[in-house]
């Protein structure tokens, strides 16, 4: 009555025991064979390209091996201790949203500039495995304010980050990322508007 179990057994090993399923996997009481190789390495490339939008742009604004550490409060400029933040600029060019992630060990940000409401750039990059997702938030925003800059326009920032505007905001921040971030939104010079 069971032969077909008995021969399925001697073919592959008895589950009960855990002989011979080393390349299966196991959903609820059902035993499956890995899928198919083209499915798994494609899966895996689609991944890799959703990571791997690294720009040129980036490795001129910042430094993602070494994205941060923490410096004397001595050093930092008094000029740059407290920021005035422009909530919102007037007669701007850009609104840009900003978003940090992490997803398991790839931490990344990603950047969406629109003109008039529509797209205008979007920049993704993917950081460091060590940096965190505060870090990520910063270097989108400290990105979007070195791009108004070299473009000399007038941009609103939108971030959900409010740990990063009041890191920005900080008159005691010793984090080499935030102060480098704050001196370059002290030099758009009211151009840049962050909420």
């Amino acid at each position: 009555m069971f032969s077909h179990l008995r021969s399925w057994r001697q073919r592959v090993g008895d589950p009960e025991k855990n002989e011979g399923l080393q390349n299966y996997f196991h959903t609820g009481s059902d035993w499956f064979p890995p899928p198919p190789l083209h499915l798994t390495a494609k899966a895996e490339f689609q991944k890799f390209q959703a990571w791997a939008c690294r720009s040129a742009e980036l490795g001129r604004l910042l430094d993602i091996n070494n994205l941060d550490y923490y410096i004397k409060l001595t050093d930092v400029p008094i000029e740059l201790r407290t920021l005035d933040i422009i909530p919102k600029v007037l007669n701007n060019q850009y609104e840009v949203y900003t978003d940090g992630s992490r997803i398991g060990d790839d931490t990344g940000f990603s950047v969406c500039i629109l003109k008039n409401g529509e797209p205008f750039k979007i920049f993704q990059f993917k950081l460091n495995k060590n940096n965190t997702v505060f870090q990520a938030e910063i270097a989108a925003i400290d990105f979007v304010v070195c791009w108004a800059l070299e473009n000399g326009v007038r941009i609103n920032i939108h971030t959900d980050s409010q740990s990063s505007i009041k890191a920005l905001r900080s008159a005691r921040s010793r984090s080499a990322t935030v102060n480098k971030a704050k001196k370059n939104y002290y030099f758009s010079e009211g151009s840049v508007g962050l909420t």
